[in-house]
């Protein structure tokens, strides 16, 4: 019951209708209305924020100036003196809950109205403490969500996909992320001056690029894709907005959109290439937090990219070196064939070699011959021929065939024995060439067995010249000579007549062998320098992927990971306690804000530096995000050892960094966390230390803060 009314009277049931409404009042301005009911004067306008001064909500809508001066009202109020008498602080929570409403004139006296707009200040900060803890929770909501986001890029980066299906995987990614129905990616390749369109995707332009497709810069001149490389920097809006910020006129090139969003990715200040999003829907468009994202999410789709595309470039190189592995085999393949092939000729060799000095009679030795030459070649009919020493008379110390039976001697003549005695060169002989020799008078047909089919003959060489004919022939179409058959019985011809050459061949054979193992010897080198190569580069790019680009410092991954082992160690050895630090440098973005990036670039890395300088190994100093660094020690003596190292820490970021020729001056706020429980995880020791942090900041910033369980009981707000 209102304590200015008695029961049944309207005021009694205007003030339990007021509190009612302040009950069931789910937002800021459903408790403004109910005020505005029950107060005796309008309220010209109101505004709240759970974060004063930003995101100021006003009813109605306000304008930057109208913003601005409700800031200075808040402002007067909190002083105590100076503020309109028509405006009324109704909350102002150390959170940051704020909530002003200014009346068309000052609230008239009483106590009733006072109380009113104190009960309508307190519900007002229930509510704006509910809106930040929901603000709080979808932020985070949206780092798990970027985060997780990151990992599968790196996961794909490093799968087996093949390059297509890892820039599917990146389009689904970022529609994870925002609105991309329509995405594009294109690498820039300044050498050329062009554009590589890697991937696109677009529900109204059917006509795009192809994948993999080229187009030279000069072709798309003026357009948005040309200008986002040009200028190297993000662009959004609509048409009409992006015109306004182009450098010069602008060019449409496909399907106009209702909301296009492109970033440039780059690396080192160059730009390597575009990431574009694009809605053709009324309804949706995107924000600056969007383009924030994007910007974010491309280093890491380029890094992605370059990885795959040196994994693919290894892969080719690989297969490259694969097909000239597999001709090498096959020349191998060969070449061992030739060598088994000379191996039968060495044999050969070492059987006549033998006959060469043996006591056998002439018989035993042409049979011996014999056995030889058909073991290299068909040799079923087979006959050695000797010219006498005058040159006229030719005899046959040797035949064996199954057609001929007249082997006297007789007179040298036109026969195919005397034309290679002519010659001194082995002769493959078929029908063909029968008829050509024929006609050419160099062989006399009555010397001609007209029954064979294939005749082929070497001579016997000495030191004057020929001495003689080993020849084979067949009867038979099925069976034939040929050039590699002459060869070899040239071969066998050649060690029969001269000891020398078979010398000569042997040590040709031996001089091939060296050759070919120098052959093999020189290319199992060649593989062995091409693994190490591909292991190296492998080597390379884990790190890149487990380490900042910025300050070469461990990033969140391989700190995570640290973070298990350090917890795993501890469940083994409970006497080996570790503290993590999360470290915030204080006020960085007023640097950056005011100094430019390329300043804020600088102080990071140089608090890296610092940082570096006071752990010692095997504690790591790793950078998470932004301004946001950790140290980890593994080794404590004490939990005081790691408030030791804070407060070090501390007085190191305190000396002034030196940034062109200015000097600025930074501080550091500090979480500390120190193990206790080896069943804790990774993820809960990281929110000890990043609560621990926030106490810090709460608490005026430039000091630490040494986590405690009571930061995290049951209803109290770890951020409030």
């Amino acid at each position: 019951m209102h304590p200015d009314c008695s029961p049944g009277s309207p005021q009694c049931d205007q003030g339990h209708e007021f509190s009612t409404a302040l009950l069931v009042a789910k937002t800021p301005r459903d408790v403004i209305a109910a005020l505005a009911a029950t107060l005796p004067v309008g309220i010209a306008c109101a505004f709240s924020s759970p974060r004063w001064p930003e995101a100021i909500a006003s009813e109605p809508a306000a304008d930057d100036a109208q913003l601005a001066r409700a800031v200075r009202e808040v402002a007067a109020c909190r002083a105590g003196g100076g503020a309109d008498p028509r405006s009324l602080l109704l909350c102002d929570e150390p959170g940051g809950a704020v909530a002003l409403v200014r009346l068309e004139s000052p609230l008239p006296a009483g106590a009733r109205a006072r109380r009113d707009c104190e009960l309508a200040g307190r519900r007002l900060a229930e509510l704006l403490a509910l809106q930040r803890l929901r603000a709080d929770v979808s932020h985070l909501e949206k780092a798990e969500q970027l985060q997780r986001a990151l990992y599968a890029i790196a996961d794909m980066a490093g799968s087996e996909l093949d390059m297509p299906d890892m820039l599917r995987g990146l389009h689904s990614i970022i529609s994870g992320l925002m609105y991309a129905e329509n995405f594009y990616i294109a690498l820039y390749d300044e050498a050329t001056d062009s554009l590589r369109f890697a991937y696109f995707a677009d529900t109204m332009d059917q006509d795009g690029p192809p994948a993999g497709e080229v187009v030279p810069m000069s072709r798309i001149q003026h357009g948005l894709t040309w200008y986002l490389v040009k200028d190297a920097r993000p662009m959004m809006g609509s048409t009409e907005e992006l015109r306004a910020q182009m450098s010069g006129p602008l060019s449409l090139h496909g399907a106009d959109s209702t909301d296009w969003l492109g970033v440039p990715m780059l690396r080192d200040g160059r730009v390597l290439g575009a990431l574009v999003v694009q809605s053709y829907l009324e309804g949706t468009r995107y924000t600056s937090a969007d383009m924030t994202l994007l910007s974010f999410v491309a280093e890491h789709i380029l890094t992605a990219l370059e990885r795959k595309g040196a994994q693919e470039q290894l892969e080719q190189r690989v297969e490259e070196r694969t097909r000239q592995l597999a001709q090498a085999n096959r020349d191998l393949s060969r070449e061992v064939a030739e060598r088994q092939r000379g191996e039968r000729l060495q044999a050969a060799l070492y059987r006549l070699a033998a006959l060469a000095t043996s006591e056998d009679s002439s018989d035993a030795f042409y049979r011996s011959v014999h056995q030889i030459v058909g073991g290299l070649i068909d040799a079923r009919n087979f006959y050695i021929a000797l010219l006498s020493d005058d040159g006229r008379e030719v005899s046959f110390p040797y035949a064996v065939d199954a057609c001929e039976t007249d082997w006297s001697p007789r007179s040298s003549g036109r026969g195919l024995t005397e034309y290679v005695l002519r010659t001194g060169q082995p002769q493959v002989v078929g029908g063909a060439r029968m008829l050509e020799l024929i006609r050419a008078g160099e062989v006399d047909p009555r010397y001609v067995d007209s029954a064979s089919t294939s005749w082929l003959g070497a001579p016997l060489l000495g030191v004057d010249g020929p001495i003689g004919t080993v020849a084979v022939q067949s009867y038979s179409q099925a069976r034939g000579y040929d050039a590699r058959d002459a060869e070899l019985l040239a071969f066998a011809a050649h060690q029969i007549a001269n000891s020398l050459r078979r010398r000569r061949a042997a040590e040709a054979l031996r001089e091939a062998n060296a050759q070919l193992e120098a052959r093999v010897e020189k290319r199992t080198r060649e593989l062995r320098e091409q693994v190490a190569q591909r292991e190296e580069a492998e080597a390379r790019l884990r790190h890149q992927v487990m380490h900042d680009p910025l300050t070469g410092l461990p990033n969140r991954v391989y700190l995570l990971d640290r973070v298990d082992r350090a917890i795993a160690q501890l469940r083994r050895d409970p006497s080996r306690p570790f503290a993590l630090l999360y470290i915030d440098v204080d006020r960085f973005k007023q640097i950056n804000d005011n100094l430019g990036h390329l300043a804020g670039d600088d102080v990071l890395c140089e608090v890296a530096t610092r940082l570096k300088d006071i752990v010692r190994e095997p504690d790591v100093v790793a950078r998470l995000s932004g301004d946001e660094f950790a140290v980890l020690l593994e080794r404590l003596e004490a939990s005081s050892d790691a408030s030791h190292v804070a407060e070090r820490i501390i007085a190191a970021l305190a000396r002034p960094v030196a940034v062109g020729e200015r000097q600025l001056h930074t501080s550091a706020s500090i979480g500390v966390a120190v193990s206790g429980d080896a069943r804790r995880a990774t993820d809960e020791v990281l929110l000890d230390a990043d609560i621990a942090l926030y106490r810090a900041k709460e608490r005026g910033r430039n000091q630490h803060v040494l986590f405690e369980e009571s930061m995290r009981r049951p209803g109290t707000d770890p951020l409030a």
